[in-house]
């Protein structure tokens, strides 16, 4: 199989040798250990990631495991994906968290930290304070708190509303 390198980076040159009939099983071997690189190695086809700091085993280990269809990303790459996974993870957790609230919910919630009684909600939103507090009780429940304390607390590490100096 021939393809031509000159000016072509490695993910280019995995795309290219994947698009065609055969599909080898490519190893990416690199002196940047970054997110970016090993993410879009991974997105090119990649099977694997070993950075040319690895020693000749570790290279030696990953194209074995290449071979046999396995993948192998050398310590640098897999401490690297470990933390993105990570904090993918948190990242996640914190947007599902978020989404359980509607955005009326989570209004009433800002307006909360920053010291708003229920009739003044009320009348920042145009609605009643009875419906506010309905929203302000709904919204506890979902993020599983007991006060109006804890609510502001969470406002602020959500960066809803930031606490006065």
């Amino acid at each position: 199989m021939d393809v031509a390198m000159t000016g072509l980076g490695g993910i280019e040159a995995t795309k290219r040798i994947l698009a065609r009939r055969k599909k080898p099983k490519i190893l990416g071997f690199s002196q940047h250990s970054d997110h970016e690189t090993v993410a879009a190695m991974l997105d090119a086809g990649a099977v694997g990631f070993v950075t040319k700091t690895d020693i000749m085993e570790g290279l030696l280990i990953g194209i074995r495991a290449a071979a046999a269809g396995k993948s192998y990303f050398s310590p640098d790459a897999s401490s690297l994906l470990v933390h993105t996974f990570r904090a993918l993870q948190r990242a996640g957790a914190e947007s599902k968290t978020e989404k359980t609230l509607t955005e009326r919910e989570l209004e009433v919630v800002q307006l909360i930290a920053e010291g708003h009684s229920a009739k003044g909600i009320g009348a920042l939103l145009n609605i009643s304070s009875r419906t506010a507090e309905t929203h302000r009780r709904s919204a506890m429940e979902k993020l599983g708190l007991r006060t109006t304390a804890g609510l502001t607390k969470w406002a602020i590490q959500k960066r809803l509303t930031q606490p006065e100096p």
